[in-house]
C-alpha cells in the first residue's frame, strides 16, 4: 500500500479536496441539520441550512416536525412534498387507529364469550351436584357403610432399594 503497488487500495493525495468554503454543503449550497424532534427545527437559519429528519424519529414527531417546518417555510432534505406526505400518514394512522379499535373490540367480545361458557359450566356443575347430592341423601344409610372398605389401615411390606442392586426379588 504505502509503495503503490497493484492490488492495493490508493492512499488519498492532495489536490482531490473541496473548497473550504464549499465543505460541508449539499449540492443546494445549504448546511444540513439533522432534526431529532421540534425543538431542533427553531434553530435553523432558512438561508443557509436546510432540514434532514432523523431516521430514528417516529412517524407522530415526523408529522409534527414537518408541520413546523411547512409553518416556517424550511426545506427539509428527505421530504419531496411535505403536503402529500403529512395527507398520508395521517390517514394511515386513523386507518391504524380504527384497526386497533376493532382488534380491541373483538377481544372484549371474545373475552365475553368465554365468561358466559364458564358461568354455564359452573351452573351445570352446581346442577350436578345438587343431584348428586340429593341422590346421596335418599340412598340409605346401610349402602353407604358396604361400600366403604372395612380395613381401612392395610400394610404393605416396605423393601429397601440399593442403587447398583439388580435383584428385585
Amino acid at each position: 500500500m504505502r509503495l503503490c503497488k497493484k492490488g492495493h487500495q490508493q492512499q488519498p493525495k492532495i489536490g482531490f479536496g473541496i473548497k473550504k468554503s464549499l465543505k460541508h454543503k449539499n449540492f443546494d449550497g445549504f448546511y444540513t441539520k439533522i432534526i431529532k424532534n421540534v425543538s431542533d427545527i427553531q434553530g435553523i437559519d432558512k438561508s443557509k441550512e436546510v432540514a434532514l429528519i432523523s431516521s430514528k424519529v417516529g412517524i407522530k414527531n415526523r408529522l409534527a416536525i414537518l408541520k413546523e417546518a411547512k409553518h416556517n417555510n424550511i426545506k427539509v432534505v428527505n421530504v419531496k412534498d411535505i403536503d402529500r406526505f403529512i395527507i398520508e400518514t395521517e390517514k394511515n394512522l386513523e386507518e391504524r387507529r380504527k384497526e386497533n379499535k376493532k382488534k380491541i373490540m373483538e377481544k372484549k367480545k371474545k373475552q365475553e364469550v368465554k365468561e358466559k361458557k364458564e358461568e354455564t359450566k359452573e351452573e351445570k356443575e352446581k346442577e350436578i351436584k345438587k343431584e348428586v347430592l340429593g341422590s346421596k341423601i335418599q340412598e340409605p344409610e346401610h349402602k353407604k357403610l358396604e361400600s366403604m372398605p372395612k380395613d381401612k389401615n392395610i400394610d404393605f411390606p416396605k423393601q429397601k432399594i440399593i442403587p447398583g442392586n439388580k435383584s428385585w426379588s
